[in-house]
């Protein structure tokens, strides 16, 4: 069923490139600047993956790295999941997120997550789990874009793990009887 959300979702939206994806509020505070220099420090780097972004918000990307970053602006509810699923990786840059629902969204579609160190919760879950790539600067950044671009395979542990955390710690029963 990944599978096809993926393909549905690259069809729709002409997507044939590998990315990585942001979704959310594309705002200093949210790290957008922080993802664009890291990102750009990437490409310099020879890294061949797009940058692909949805939510609200917009921050036009440095003239050098415009080409690679598509806005899908606000997509609606049923494409999420698709967008999650298609991506190379999933690329929290917030140093201010507290639990990170698109982490989550991340790990159940079967991608691999990259988040700034900078959020302690954030840091948390992705030791936690064993399941996510952490960054303290847009040098390590570039360095884990590398990886995505150079070794996807070996991320793919990664994303099965972030996966198995969700569904063990936080389906709706798990979270209920916590309650």
């Amino acid at each position: 069923r990944i599978g096809e959300m993926l393909a549905r979702f690259r069809e729709k939206y002409g997507l044939s490139r590998p990315f990585i994806l942001f979704a959310g509020r594309r705002e200093p505070f949210k790290g957008w600047n922080d993802l664009l220099s890291g990102f750009a420090r990437a490409l310099r780097m020879g890294v061949d993956l797009d940058l692909v972004s949805f939510g609200v918000g917009w921050i036009p990307p440095p003239a050098e790295v415009a080409g690679r970053v598509v806005d899908l602006g606000y997509l609606p509810g049923g494409d999420v999941p698709g967008a999650f699923a298609a991506a190379a990786a999933y690329v929290q840059p917030s140093p201010m997120e507290s639990f990170s629902r698109t982490i989550m969204e991340a790990w159940l579609a079967g991608t691999p997550v990259i988040a700034s160190g900078r959020s302690d919760v954030v840091r948390w879950h992705c030791e936690r789990s064993g399941a996510g790539l952490v960054y303290e600067d847009v040098f390590e950044l570039a360095q884990c874009l590398a990886l995505v671009a150079d070794a996807p395979d070996a991320l793919r542990p990664l994303a099965a793990a972030g996966r198995d955390y969700v569904l063990t710690h936080y389906t709706w029963d798990v979270a209920l009887d916590r309650m």
